[in-house]
C-alpha cells in the first residue's frame, strides 16, 4: 500500500488499513497508539502533539496499518511503509538503529508498545 501524507499543522500520515478497513475486512487486530508527549524529542523542540498508531494482526503480529499525526509525520510514514511492504515482523522492525533523540524514534516506541514492551509509556492494567 502506498503511504499518504496531509501537511497540515499538524502534518497526518498513513499506510496500510484503517482500523475500520481492518474491521471490515475481518481481520482481528490490536491498536496501539504512542503519544508524542513520551518522546524526548518532541520536548526538545517544543512540539509534542501527536501520536503513532499501530494495528497488528491478532496472532500473525502482521503490521496492517500505521499512521502518525505530528511534526515530520510526513517523513516518518517512509519507515512504515518500507516494513510493511517488505512484510517484515515487529522484531525484525525493531532491529533498526534509530539516533536519540529523533522522532523517528517514536515509531518503534510504538511497535515496542505494541509487544507490550514499551520503553517510555506505562502499559495499562490488563493490557499487553
Amino acid at each position: 500500500s502506498y503511504p499518504v501524507a496531509v501537511f497540515t499543522d499538524p502534518e497526518a500520515a498513513s499506510v496500510g488499513m484503517t482500523e475500520e478497513e481492518a474491521s471490515r475486512s475481518g481481520r482481528r487486530f490490536r491498536s496501539f497508539v504512542f503519544p508524542l508527549a513520551a518522546l524526548g524529542r518532541a520536548h526538545t523542540v517544543g512540539d509534542a502533539e501527536g501520536f503513532v498508531k499501530v494495528l497488528l494482526e491478532e496472532g500473525t503480529d502482521e503490521l496492517l496499518g500505521v499512521h502518525v499525526v505530528g511534526p515530520h509525520a510526513s517523513e516518518l510514514i517512509s519507515e512504515a511503509s518500507l516494513a510493511m511492504e517488505n512484510l517484515m515482523t515487529p522484531d525484525d522492525f525493531l532491529r533498526g538503529v534509530r539516533p536519540h533523540p529523533t522522532f523517528s524514534e517514536a515509531l518503534a516506541e510504538a511497535v515496542e508498545l505494541a509487544l507490550g514492551r514499551p520503553l517510555h509509556v506505562a502499559l495499562r492494567k490488563g493490557s499487553s
